[in-house]
């Protein structure tokens, strides 16, 4: 039964369904921390152009600081909605889908080498559940494509690229 497998039996199992919340709540709190980080490093990263030429000369806590002195700090979450749709998720599908595995080994208290094995493979099941949705985010920063909203991007991309550019550099 699948609702079931979703609650998990009372004793031996825990229930996929709290996974996915609290591994959602976990991406959200987790993004909303970081996300200054975050655009931190995207500074940094694009210090080579004419806009941001003293990032990478100044480093992270110089670049920080700048940001919030010349911009508004604020801006420090720029770009949040887009982390938010992609991390949250994929934190959600991570931590449910370790447990549903977990769960269906019978595997409370593992082995090291079985740990890393479950891990690995609800790492891998989220990567591919999320990669879409990375290669949307990925664009739309770019500016290059002219997008307007993501049922556009997608109907664009699926049309002129196939669905597999939705997959984009996942095996890279």
């Amino acid at each position: 039964n699948f609702y079931a497998m979703l609650r998990g039996r009372e004793d031996t199992q825990r229930p996929v369904y709290k996974s996915f919340l609290f591994g959602c709540v976990s991406g959200l709190a987790s993004t909303l921390l970081l996300q200054p980080l975050d655009v931190v490093k995207t500074r940094i990263q694009l210090s080579d152009s004419a806009t941001f030429t003293t990032a990478r000369q100044n480093g992270m806590v110089s670049t920080f600081v700048n940001v919030v002195r010349k911009e508004h700090p604020l801006v420090l979450w720029k770009g949040l909605l887009p982390s938010i749709i992609r991390i949250v998720p994929g934190v959600g599908i991570y931590f449910s889908s370790l447990t549903l595995i977990s769960n269906e080994l019978s595997a409370l208290s593992p082995s090291p080498v079985k740990s890393l094995m479950m891990a690995a493979i609800a790492r891998f099941v989220a990567c591919v559940a999320i990669q879409p949705c990375s290669v949307l985010k990925t664009r739309f920063e770019s500016g290059q494509f002219g997008y307007t909203g993501v049922l556009q991007a997608v109907k664009i991309m699926t049309r002129y690229e196939g669905a597999k550019s939705l997959l984009h550099q996942f095996w890279l």
